[in-house]
């Protein structure tokens, strides 16, 4: 995706840029890619899902670890692009991450559990992505709700001030999949879950 804004005009920009943001939450995580204008459509990047009984192994894993994305990862002149203060960088997504976990993100906490794959000798391992399209900016929650991916909405925004007393977390889940028993959090005991009608859920 384009964000290489160097040598460009503002109107070149509009016309051929876009700003690209990823969620790392594994299966349920996705890549965002938003013209800079802002204008829709927007373009989202999601694991490709499939069929557990031809993913899942006799230990009951994926085959290839497959756990969806785990890391977002600069590339840190691996591309060869012209770095100067109006380049927005140019990332992957990492789908087994326990390597730099190891190494270079030592000294930070993991957002998603590393995962690794080891393949045997003639062996291979599948994995996909899936693109699907949301009207807006505005619509992006309703377009991962259809392709069955849960949205959680944190109020009163993602960022809180440190004397702020009170904030929620809205999770709304897709048809078929319910939030059994109580979610759990990171520290433990951070939030306070409770079910609301129409598929969402609270914590605060």
């Amino acid at each position: 995706f384009n964000q290489m804004f160097t040598g460009r005009s503002l109107p070149q920009v509009a016309q051929r840029c876009s700003f690209t943001e990823v969620y790392l939450g594994g299966e349920a995580g996705y890549v965002q890619v938003t013209r800079t204008t802002g204008e829709g459509p927007v373009l989202l990047v999601l694991p490709l899902r499939r069929d557990r009984r031809e993913d899942v192994g006799a230990e009951g894993r994926s085959a290839s670890g497959w756990r969806g994305f785990e890391g977002w990862r600069p590339l840190k002149q691996e591309d060869r692009a012209n770095y100067d203060w109006m380049h927005e960088m140019l990332y992957e997504v990492v789908v087994h991450s326990e390597a730099y976990a190891r190494a270079e993100w030592r000294g930070a906490a993991p957002w998603a559990p590393p995962s690794s794959a080891t393949l045997p000798p003639g062996g291979s391992a599948t994995y996909g992505l899936r693109m699907i399209l949301a009207r807006d900016v505005e619509s992006v929650g309703e377009a991962l709700l259809a392709a069955g991916v849960p949205v959680a909405t944190p109020l009163p925004a993602a960022t809180l001030h440190a004397d702020m007393t009170d904030a929620r977390l809205h999770l709304s889940t897709p048809k078929g999949l319910e939030v059994v028993g109580s979610p759990r959090s990171d520290p433990p005991g951070c939030l306070e879950a409770a079910p609301l009608s129409g598929g969402t859920a609270a914590a605060h």
